[in-house]
């Protein structure tokens, strides 16, 4: 039997990164999808210590087709369905945040408000009501908090289900501490209500931070036992809703389309409340007998014979979310200009999920707990969370309008409006000198090259075109070329989509396809975010446009040609810089502050565990990777210089430090770092040969200072090239030390 391990290439795609849970007949692991630009997933693999038989095999393929179409806004959809070797496994998103399980331990039993149950009542009841109402039926089965992902902006989705007619579900609930007392008893049923009484056990839990019976209350009750008094700090509805969700008869429990209608009630009556005093009337709430009587919850029974084995627990995924303005989002108390301990302003790119990811990380650093994120006005969020010896909640301010607002907000630092600033373009001349008071931008102390990004040229995943030259792309997106048969496929006009003025991703675009002679035609489509384009795209065939590489999902990223060859777009090209179209996204602060945060921040966002935070997000990080080769390893950077010299950039500064601390690691000891050094074609080839040569000894001068001996160095001159001569651009990327390993 194939034994998983971390490293491994599964199904000839996935490569496996780590082992994220293990359990009854299943293990899941967060991966990286080859034949999707390297993309963050999850991968959940059957039965893995021992098969499948040929016959549970045609059930799974069978079934992956009835849930397929499923389609519910708090169902969580799979990727992608698939049998390697014995193994049936299923590919699914991967979600930050986790599960209610996560959420509990990060959180140590912190309770949740009651608008916070509210939500989860009405969007995973609203889930099993649709499962329930299904022809045939599905229940869940063995629900708990590990089967209730959060979404990164705070909804609740439901996942991991049985089909009930197809699995011996019995088996489930026999090792699960939520799994209801009629499914422990010699002659085990299962039913709609078996979901409802987990649900409530689960509200019992987030809502007073313990386990009810520490963890045994369906054994409890399956003996006779009486339900203990539940805590007098909940209000009188809450404490009647999870007593019927808990009653020890399956038949006096609410069903979920009755529990969804009380949550809605609830909200839409405390919006802004919240929290129901703790005296209020029993007969206020719509579960009361008086003005709502309980119908008899509908059964569709398993027998409890023939526990074989569990063959599939589905992963749903989210197909759409609730609108951004809905009332589906957790409320939290406001937060005071004074809580805010740092602004994030600029890159869109960087602003919608990098910048999130790393405050909240950065915040975990801290010790922190209660950490969540609070949506204000579009493209904007406050992350809270109670920081350690502090009375008051504090929090992290983004606002993620475009590139040109990082400097435009800079410049305003003496009113408090920003501290650090985000761009996925280097900072203009102009722009460099309006902050010229705060010190130089480009020097190491201000500029802080954060991650990597590729900017993709996108069309419709049908679209037979995979690969265009730089030039080709200008023209298209100039308007030159307005028709597919100029590129090479069938007749149909094209259709332009581009992100807008202030955008860095349009900003870069600009500067390295459009160049200076050409000009966006004016009939392009704009859009403020990548998302809203990569969308449009999708649903396009004769569509093209350009979004940050992290955002090619569902759509065809092209191969971009900028000299001899065509490169795709991957971790690999990216992290080199080889990829005509790749960038560096940065973070701009002040040379002095007096905010200590700000230093603090940067330093954990260019660690290696911030870096491995790009990098899950969807970007490329910095952290060194050796990629064997027949007879040595690349590692997967270039240094570079600065523009017609011999001095390595910030970026390669840092990337010194970071090569340095490789090669102290014990499985490079002994080995010899080859240095191979580049020029452009231009002027004498001697000179570039030399000029090659300075620059890959420049590196070694810097290694030998750190104790760093066995070194070769070698200068090609203008050989090798990876982008063109006849750019500015393309003379600074032919320009490179390459770092091997022997």
């Amino acid at each position: 039997m194939l034994k998983l391990e971390s490293g491994m290439i599964f199904a000839e795609r996935y490569s496996l990164l780590q082992c994220v849970h293990t359990g009854g007949q299943s293990s899941v692991w967060t991966a990286t999808d080859h034949l999707a630009q390297d993309a963050l997933v999850a991968v959940k693999i059957f039965a893995p210590d021992t098969g499948l038989t040929e016959d549970d095999l045609k059930v799974f393929r069978r079934d992956t087709v009835t849930v397929v179409p499923l389609n519910h806004p708090a169902l969580v959809k799979p990727l992608h369905f698939d049998v390697s070797g014995n193994l049936p496994f299923i590919v699914l998103p991967y979600y930050a945040h986790g599960s209610l399980a996560d959420h509990s331990a990060r959180e140590k039993s912190q309770p949740f408000s009651e608008a916070q149950l509210a939500q989860l009542i009405e969007e995973i009841g609203g889930a099993l009501a649709y499962l329930h109402g299904l022809m045939p039926p599905m229940l869940h089965i063995g629900l708990s908090p590990a089967d209730i992902l959060i979404t990164d902006d705070g909804h609740f989705l439901l996942a991991d289900f049985w089909r009930s007619r197809d699995f011996t579900a019995a088996l489930a609930q026999r090792n699960n501490a939520y799994a209801p007392p009629e499914a422990l008893t010699a002659t085990p049923e299962i039913s709609y209500a078996g979901d409802i009484y987990s649900l409530g056990l689960m509200l019992y839990e987030l809502a007073t931070g313990t386990a009810l019976c520490s963890g045994k209350s369906g054994q409890l009750l399956s003996r006779g036992a009486e339900m203990p008094d539940l805590p007098t700090h909940l209000s009188a509805g809450f404490r009647e809703l999870i007593h019927r969700c808990l009653e020890a008869d399956p038949e006096l429990r609410p069903s979920a389309p009755e529990l969804v209608r009380w949550a809605k009630w609830y909200r839409q009556e405390h919006q802004s409340t919240h929290i129901l005093p703790a005296g209020a009337s029993r007969s206020r709430f719509p579960l009361s007998p008086s003005n709502m009587p309980m119908q008899p919850a509908r059964r569709f029974l398993l027998p409890g014979a023939g526990l074989g084995l569990l063959l599939v627990g589905l992963f749903l995924v989210m197909h759409h979310l609730l609108p951004s303005g809905s009332n589906a989002r957790i409320n939290l108390s406001a937060i005071t200009d004074s809580q805010i301990i740092l602004r994030l302003h600029g890159s869109n790119t960087i602003g919608s999920e990098l910048a999130p990811a790393l405050v909240e990380a950065y915040f975990r650093k801290l010790g922190a707990f209660g950490i969540f994120r609070i949506p204000q006005k579009e493209d904007e969020v406050l992350i809270r969370a109670m920081v350690k010896g502090q009375s008051k909640p504090q929090a992290i301010e983004i606002c993620a309008h475009g590139s040109t607002t990082a400097f435009e907000d800079l410049a305003k630092v003496g009113s408090g409006n920003c501290d650090i600033g985000m761009a996925s373009r280097r900072v203009k001349k102009e722009e460099q000198a309006a902050l010229q008071a705060l010190g130089d931008m480009t020097a190491p102390t201000c500029e802080h090259v954060l991650a990597l990004d590729g900017i993709a040229v996108i069309v419709q995943a049908q679209n037979p075109v995979t690969a265009l030259s730089k030039e080709a792309i200008a023209k298209i997106f100039a308007g030159e070329i307005t028709d597919w048969a100029a590129v090479g496929r069938k007749s149909a006009p094209i259709h332009v989509y581009a992100r807008d003025d202030k955008s860095g991703t349009f900003d870069t675009f600009k500067n390295l396809v459009l160049g200076s002679k050409r000009k966006l035609m004016a009939k392009a489509e704009r859009f403020e975010s990548n998302e809203q384009l990569r969308e449009v795209v999708a649903d396009d065939p004769d569509g093209i446009g350009f979004v940050s590489i992290s955002f090619v999902k569902g759509v065809k990223a092209l191969a971009v040609s900028d000299g001899p060859k065509a490169v795709s777009p991957s971790t690999f090209t990216v992290a080199t810089e080889d990829y005509p179209l790749s960038r560096r996204l940065y973070f701009y602060t002040p040379a002095q502050t007096n905010n200590q945060r700000v230093q603090e921040f940067i330093e954990f966002a260019l660690s290696k565990d911030g870096q491995d935070i790009a990098s899950q997000i969807g970007f490329v990080g910095q952290n060194l990777v050796a990629v064997p080769t027949a007879s040595e390893q690349r590692l997967n950077f270039n240094f570079r210089f600065q523009s017609a010299s011999i001095h390595l950039d910030n970026k390669a500064q840092n990337d010194i430090g970071r090569l340095v601390s490789l090669l102290r690691d014990s499985r490079f000891a002994g080995r010899t770092v080859l240095l191979y050094g580049y020029a452009d074609n231009r002027g004498d080839e001697a000179v570039n040969r030399l000029l090659s040569q300075q620059r890959a000894q420049a590196v070694a001068s810097e290694l030998k200072a750190r104790n760093i001996a066995r070194i070769l160095v070698k200068g090609f001159g203008a050989a090798n090239p990876v982008a063109s001569n006849e750019t500015a651009d393309g003379r600074d990327r032919n320009r490179r030390v390459e770092v091997w390993i022997k």
